[in-house]
This record gives C-alpha cells, structure tokens and sequence, in this order.
C-alpha cells in the first residue's frame, strides 16, 4: 500500500476511501459516507498527478518553462486540499467504525494520531485485526 500511494502521489488514499465506502455504509452507524463528497479527494489528487505529468513534459523540454512555478504552486494545492480532505473523511470513517465495533463490544478504541498520520492503512490493519478476532460474520470489506 505504501508504495502505490508513493507511486500516485496520493491518489490510492482517495481510491481506497471511494471503493471502501459501501462495505463502511453497511456498518450499523448512524452516520454514512456521501458519494459525491468522496469524489473531492479523487478529484483533487487525480488533478495533481496530471499537473505532475505536465511538469514533467515542461521539464523534459516540450513546453514554457515560465508556467513552471504557477504549475508547482497548482500542485501543491491540489495535494493538500486532496490531503484535509482525506482527514476529514478519516476522522467520520473513525466514528463509524468505533460506533460499529462499540456494538460488538471488546473492541479498544481507534488511536486518533493512527487516524491523523495513516489513516488508510490503519483502518485496514484494524478491520484485518476485528475479523481474525472472531468477528468475520460481519466482514467489513
């Protein structure tokens, strides 16, 4: 997983979020994830790595190189407003999760800096870690 996010430049965290989200929405919680809000982190990472892909046409000598810094600072706003958005959809996913597992009772609590840092991966390393501790009848994804 790391080095598909590397290699997207953060479009697998977005990706994951999207096909993640009907098996997250059949969880008993009283919140859902929208369709159309998941769509923004997609949006806004696939933008960024097309803007990369043309700063790296520009840099490989077929295009303005004056353009390069307005390209830049395009980019980087893509992947961060990509990234508070992710964050944001992290911390709801959080929520539902804790709501869900709360009713299956033993579950601890999801770490809230876990949540901050690798949002992604730590959802997936504790919906692995719920289902191989006897909870598989309600598999999540």
């Amino acid at each position: 997983m790391t080095a598909l996010t590397l290699m997207t430049t953060g479009l697998y965290l977005a990706w994951w979020l999207w096909t993640s989200r009907e098996a997250i929405n059949r969880l008993q919680s009283s919140e859902k994830l929208e369709e159309d809000a998941l769509s923004l982190p997609l949006l806004l990472f696939g933008t960024g790595l097309f803007v990369n892909v043309c700063i790296l046409i520009v840099l490989a000598g077929f295009g303005d190189p004056a353009k390069l810094p307005a390209m830049y600072a395009l980019t980087g706003i893509c992947h961060l407003s990509g990234l508070a958005s992710i964050w944001v959809y992290s911390f709801k996913i959080r929520r539902i999760l804790q709501e869900d597992w709360g009713r299956a009772g033993g579950c601890s609590p999801l770490s809230e800096p876990l949540t901050w840092f690798f949002p992604v991966f730590y959802f997936q390393y504790r919906i692995n870690r719920f289902e191989r501790a006897g909870n598989d009848e309600r598999r999540v994804i």
